[in-house]
Order: structure tokens, then sequence, then C-alpha cells
């Protein structure tokens, strides 16, 4: 059996590059979506509501299929999953600068015209995520190379929260003072569009070597019949939790950075405190990151990722009643984004040790189906947020044209909760899932790779 190659110091360096691009691109989404299709573009919440509602409900299982068809068609010529960072970036790319422009003056179908390029945009951009995170079961040989690579992964994840306190609303609004608002938020999302493209085909650069023809991964050179897939969910009680509290991590999530700018606007109305919170919130959040990779190690992935995932509910909860004390306030949203941090690479961690008990259950490798189910996660919590934000906007009656200073205290009330109260609870029953289903232990996986090494050997 061909040995698979150590890790180059470029991988345990820079393998992660992706997901921080790829977080610069999200939060781009995620934060200002909804904000600059009200506010810059000017569309009504009607309008609003259905760009949100239809795309996000279409794209929900995207990720599904996607996983079917990296794990389920041949190999491309640049290896089963470098194929797809190659050729499904510009796509996605493209249409992600589209979701953020107006290209008609009739509201029906400049609407509809984003909702094509929101569904374009999420079926590439899966693939690529995919195919990213699908590449670590490729790249590493063991749980220790895996801690790695899935801590680079978080880290980088984080550090994209502390770029992105300039690369987000500073950058467009510094773009505005040229080219006006609408201009200003369509170049900053060009930059990431662009950034996001090169570190894709740069991962499929120094990925060389370890996917494809005369490469010792057989995840390469196989393909999974759909039954070995569906069997290896079905058979894992572990997946399926952490599938689930993935779900409601990034409907939590993505309720929070929908939101962030409402907050920062009406609530605690200043907006220079959010870039504040952006920066030094991305900075706790990547040593939280960085911290996981040693003490995984150390103690249960389980009991570490279910008390973090309980410090994030009791931390937004408590922001919510303390939104008089603007420090306090600040501080608790640190002490989440620490644990968030935390929590980030360790779900990383264990979809990976999913995909070592699956191979040792259904005798086949599939990281690109395993890996595909939290994008799957990913893309079900934006539904739960683009039907969410909008009907909280209609329900407390917000209107972008009232002065900030006149909004009623119901507005403001309520836009104090969809950031800190609704995600917190969100969080807090993902945890209780994670804490009752999540049975794979630190031993179990070790056990594993040894009777799959074995295996192989024979």
């Amino acid at each position: 059996m061909t040995e698979k190659k150590p890790l180059s110091n470029l991988l345990r360096w820079t393998y992660g590059l992706v997901d921080l691009t790829d977080t610069l691109h999200n939060n781009t989404g995620n934060i200002l979506f909804t904000f600059v299709l009200t506010n810059v573009l000017m569309f009504s919440l009607e309008s609003n509501l259905l760009i949100n509602s239809v795309a996000s409900t279409i794209v929900v299982f995207v990720p599904f299929f996607v996983g079917i068809i990296t794990s389920g068609t041949p190999a491309m010529k640049w290896g089963r999953y470098r194929s797809w960072l190659l050729i499904a970036a510009p796509v996605a790319n493209i249409a992600f600068v589209l979701k953020f422009v107006r290209l008609s003056t009739n509201e029906t179908a400049a609407a509809w015209i984003i909702i094509v390029a929101y569904i374009i945009n999420a079926f590439g951009n899966s693939l690529c995520y995919n195919a990213n995170g699908a590449l670590m079961n490729v790249i590493a040989s063991n749980s220790d190379e895996r801690a790695v690579l899935s801590r680079n992964r978080g880290f980088h994840t984080a550090l994209a929260g502390v770029l992105y306190s300039y690369t987000g609303t500073p950058l467009a609004l510094a773009l505005a003072a040229v080219f006006g608002m609408a201009g200003g938020y369509a170049g900053m999302v060009i930059c990431v569009a662009v950034v996001n493209c090169l570190s894709m085909w740069y991962t499929v650069w120094i990925t060389r070597g370890y996917e494809g023809p005369g490469t010792a991964d057989l995840a390469t050179q196989k393909r999974a019949p759909l039954s070995v897939m569906l069997k290896s969910l079905v058979q894992n009680r572990s997946l399926i939790g952490l599938v689930i509290t993935d779900i409601l991590r990034f409907s939590s999530n993505m309720t929070i950075m929908g939101t962030q700018t409402y907050f920062f606007t009406y609530v605690m109305q200043d907006t220079g405190l959010m870039a504040t919170y952006i920066f030094w919130g991305g900075i706790l959040q990547t040593v939280g990151s960085y911290a996981s990779g040693s003490i995984v190690k150390k103690f249960s992935a389980k009991s570490m990722l279910t008390a973090s995932e309980f410090v994030i509910a009791g931390a937004l909860a408590l922001s919510f009643f303390a939104s008089a004390n603007g420090v306090l306030v600040f501080i608790l949203l640190m002490v989440y984004r620490f644990a968030h941090g935390f929590s980030y690479s360790i779900f990383f961690n264990s979809y990976a040790d999913c995909v070592v008990y699956g191979e040792w259950k259904t005798g086949m490798s599939i990281p690109g189906f395993t890996i595909s189910l939290t994008s799957v996660a990913a893309q079900m919590g934006s539904m739960v947020k683009g039907w969410l934000l909008p009907l909280i906007l209609i329900a407390i009656s917000f209107d972008a044209t009232v002065p900030v200073a006149e909004c009623a205290p119901s507005v403001i009330s309520g836009i104090g909760a969809a950031f800190c109260l609704i995600p917190a609870g969100i969080r807090f029953a993902g945890a209780v899932i994670l804490l009752l289903v999540y049975n794979l232990t630190n031993e179990k996986i070790r056990q594993c790779e040894e009777e799959l090494s074995a295996r192989k050997g024979g």
C-alpha cells in the first residue's frame, strides 16, 4: 500500500485559507445582504421577504445533492475534490456579486434576478466549501493531523472576523465616497469575490500530490453508491446529532449576523462600536479557535463542544437583559465570540471523526458526502434566518425611513431580541441535543483508525 505524503509546511500553515476568504464571503452575505436590500438598494420589505424566503428555501438542500455529486460521480483529472475548487470558484463568485446589485428599475424583475444569482452562488459555493472540507480527510493520515488541519480551519475562519472589520462596511463606505452607496457596496463585494476565488485556486496548487492518480487516496479512486452514503448517515447517531446541532448553530449565528447592523444602529445607537465589536470579537474568536486544538487532545471533544455551546447561550441571553449597560453587553459579546471560535474548530474535527467512523462502519471513505452535511446545516440556518429576520422586521413595524431617534421602543426591543435572545434559545437547544445524542469518543476514533489501518495493510 502506498503511504500518504506527510503534511507539507504550506499545508500545516496555510490550509484553511479558503475558510478565511469564504468566511469574508459569508459574513458579507449574512451581515449585509438584508441591510443592503432595504437600506442601499431600497427594496420594499415585501420584496425583501420574497428574495430571502424564496432563495433560501430553494437552496436549503443544495449541499446534500452536492455531497452526492462530489462523492458519487467520476473524479476529474485534478482529483475528486480539487477539481471542483478549480472549476466552481469563478462561477460562484460572479453570482455572488450579482446578489448585491440592482440590475432593473422594475422591483419585481430586479428581485428575481437577485434570487437566481443567490441560487447559483449557493450551488457553486457549496461545491467549493464541500471540496475544501473533504480534502482534510484526504490529506491527513491520522487524528493528530486532522486536529492540526481542523485547528487551522477554525483559526482562519476566526481571523476572517478581524479582517472583516476592515473589508466589510468600512471598505464599502470608503468606496461609497467615490462611487455612491450602491457602487460602494458593490465594489466591496467584488473585492471579496476576487480574493475568494484566488484562495481556492491556491488550495488546488498546495494540495498537488495528495489527491488524484498515483496517490494513496482511495476516496479519489472510488465512487460511492447512494446506498452507502445514506447508510453512513442513518447508522451514525453521532453524525445525526452533530448535523441537527449544526443546523441550530448556523440558524443562531446567521440570525445574529443578519441583525448585527440593525442592533448597533438602533439598539446601541453607535455604528462605530460595530467595527470595534467585529475587530475584537474576531481576535477573541481567533484565540478561542486556536486554543481548541491543544485542549481537544487532552479532554473529550464532546464535553468541550457541549460546554462552549451552553456558554454561548448564556452570554447571548444575558446580553439582551443588560442592553442598557453598553460595557457589560460588549463584555458578554466578547465571551460569546471566544466560545464560538472554540466550538467552531471542534465542529470541523467532529465531522472529520464522523468520516473515520463512517469508513470503519461501511468500508468506504466518503468525506465529500459527510462534509456536505455541514453545508446542508449552513443552508438550513440561512433559510431560517431568511424567513425569520424579514418576519421580525414586519412584526415590529420596522421602517428604514424613520430616524433612529424617533423609533418606537417596541422596534428597538424587537431588534434586541432578534440579535440576542432568540439566537440564545436556539443555541441552548443545540447544546442539549449534542449532550444527549453525540457519543463518539477519542478512544473510539483511535480504535477505528487502528482497525482501518490493519484492513488496508492486509
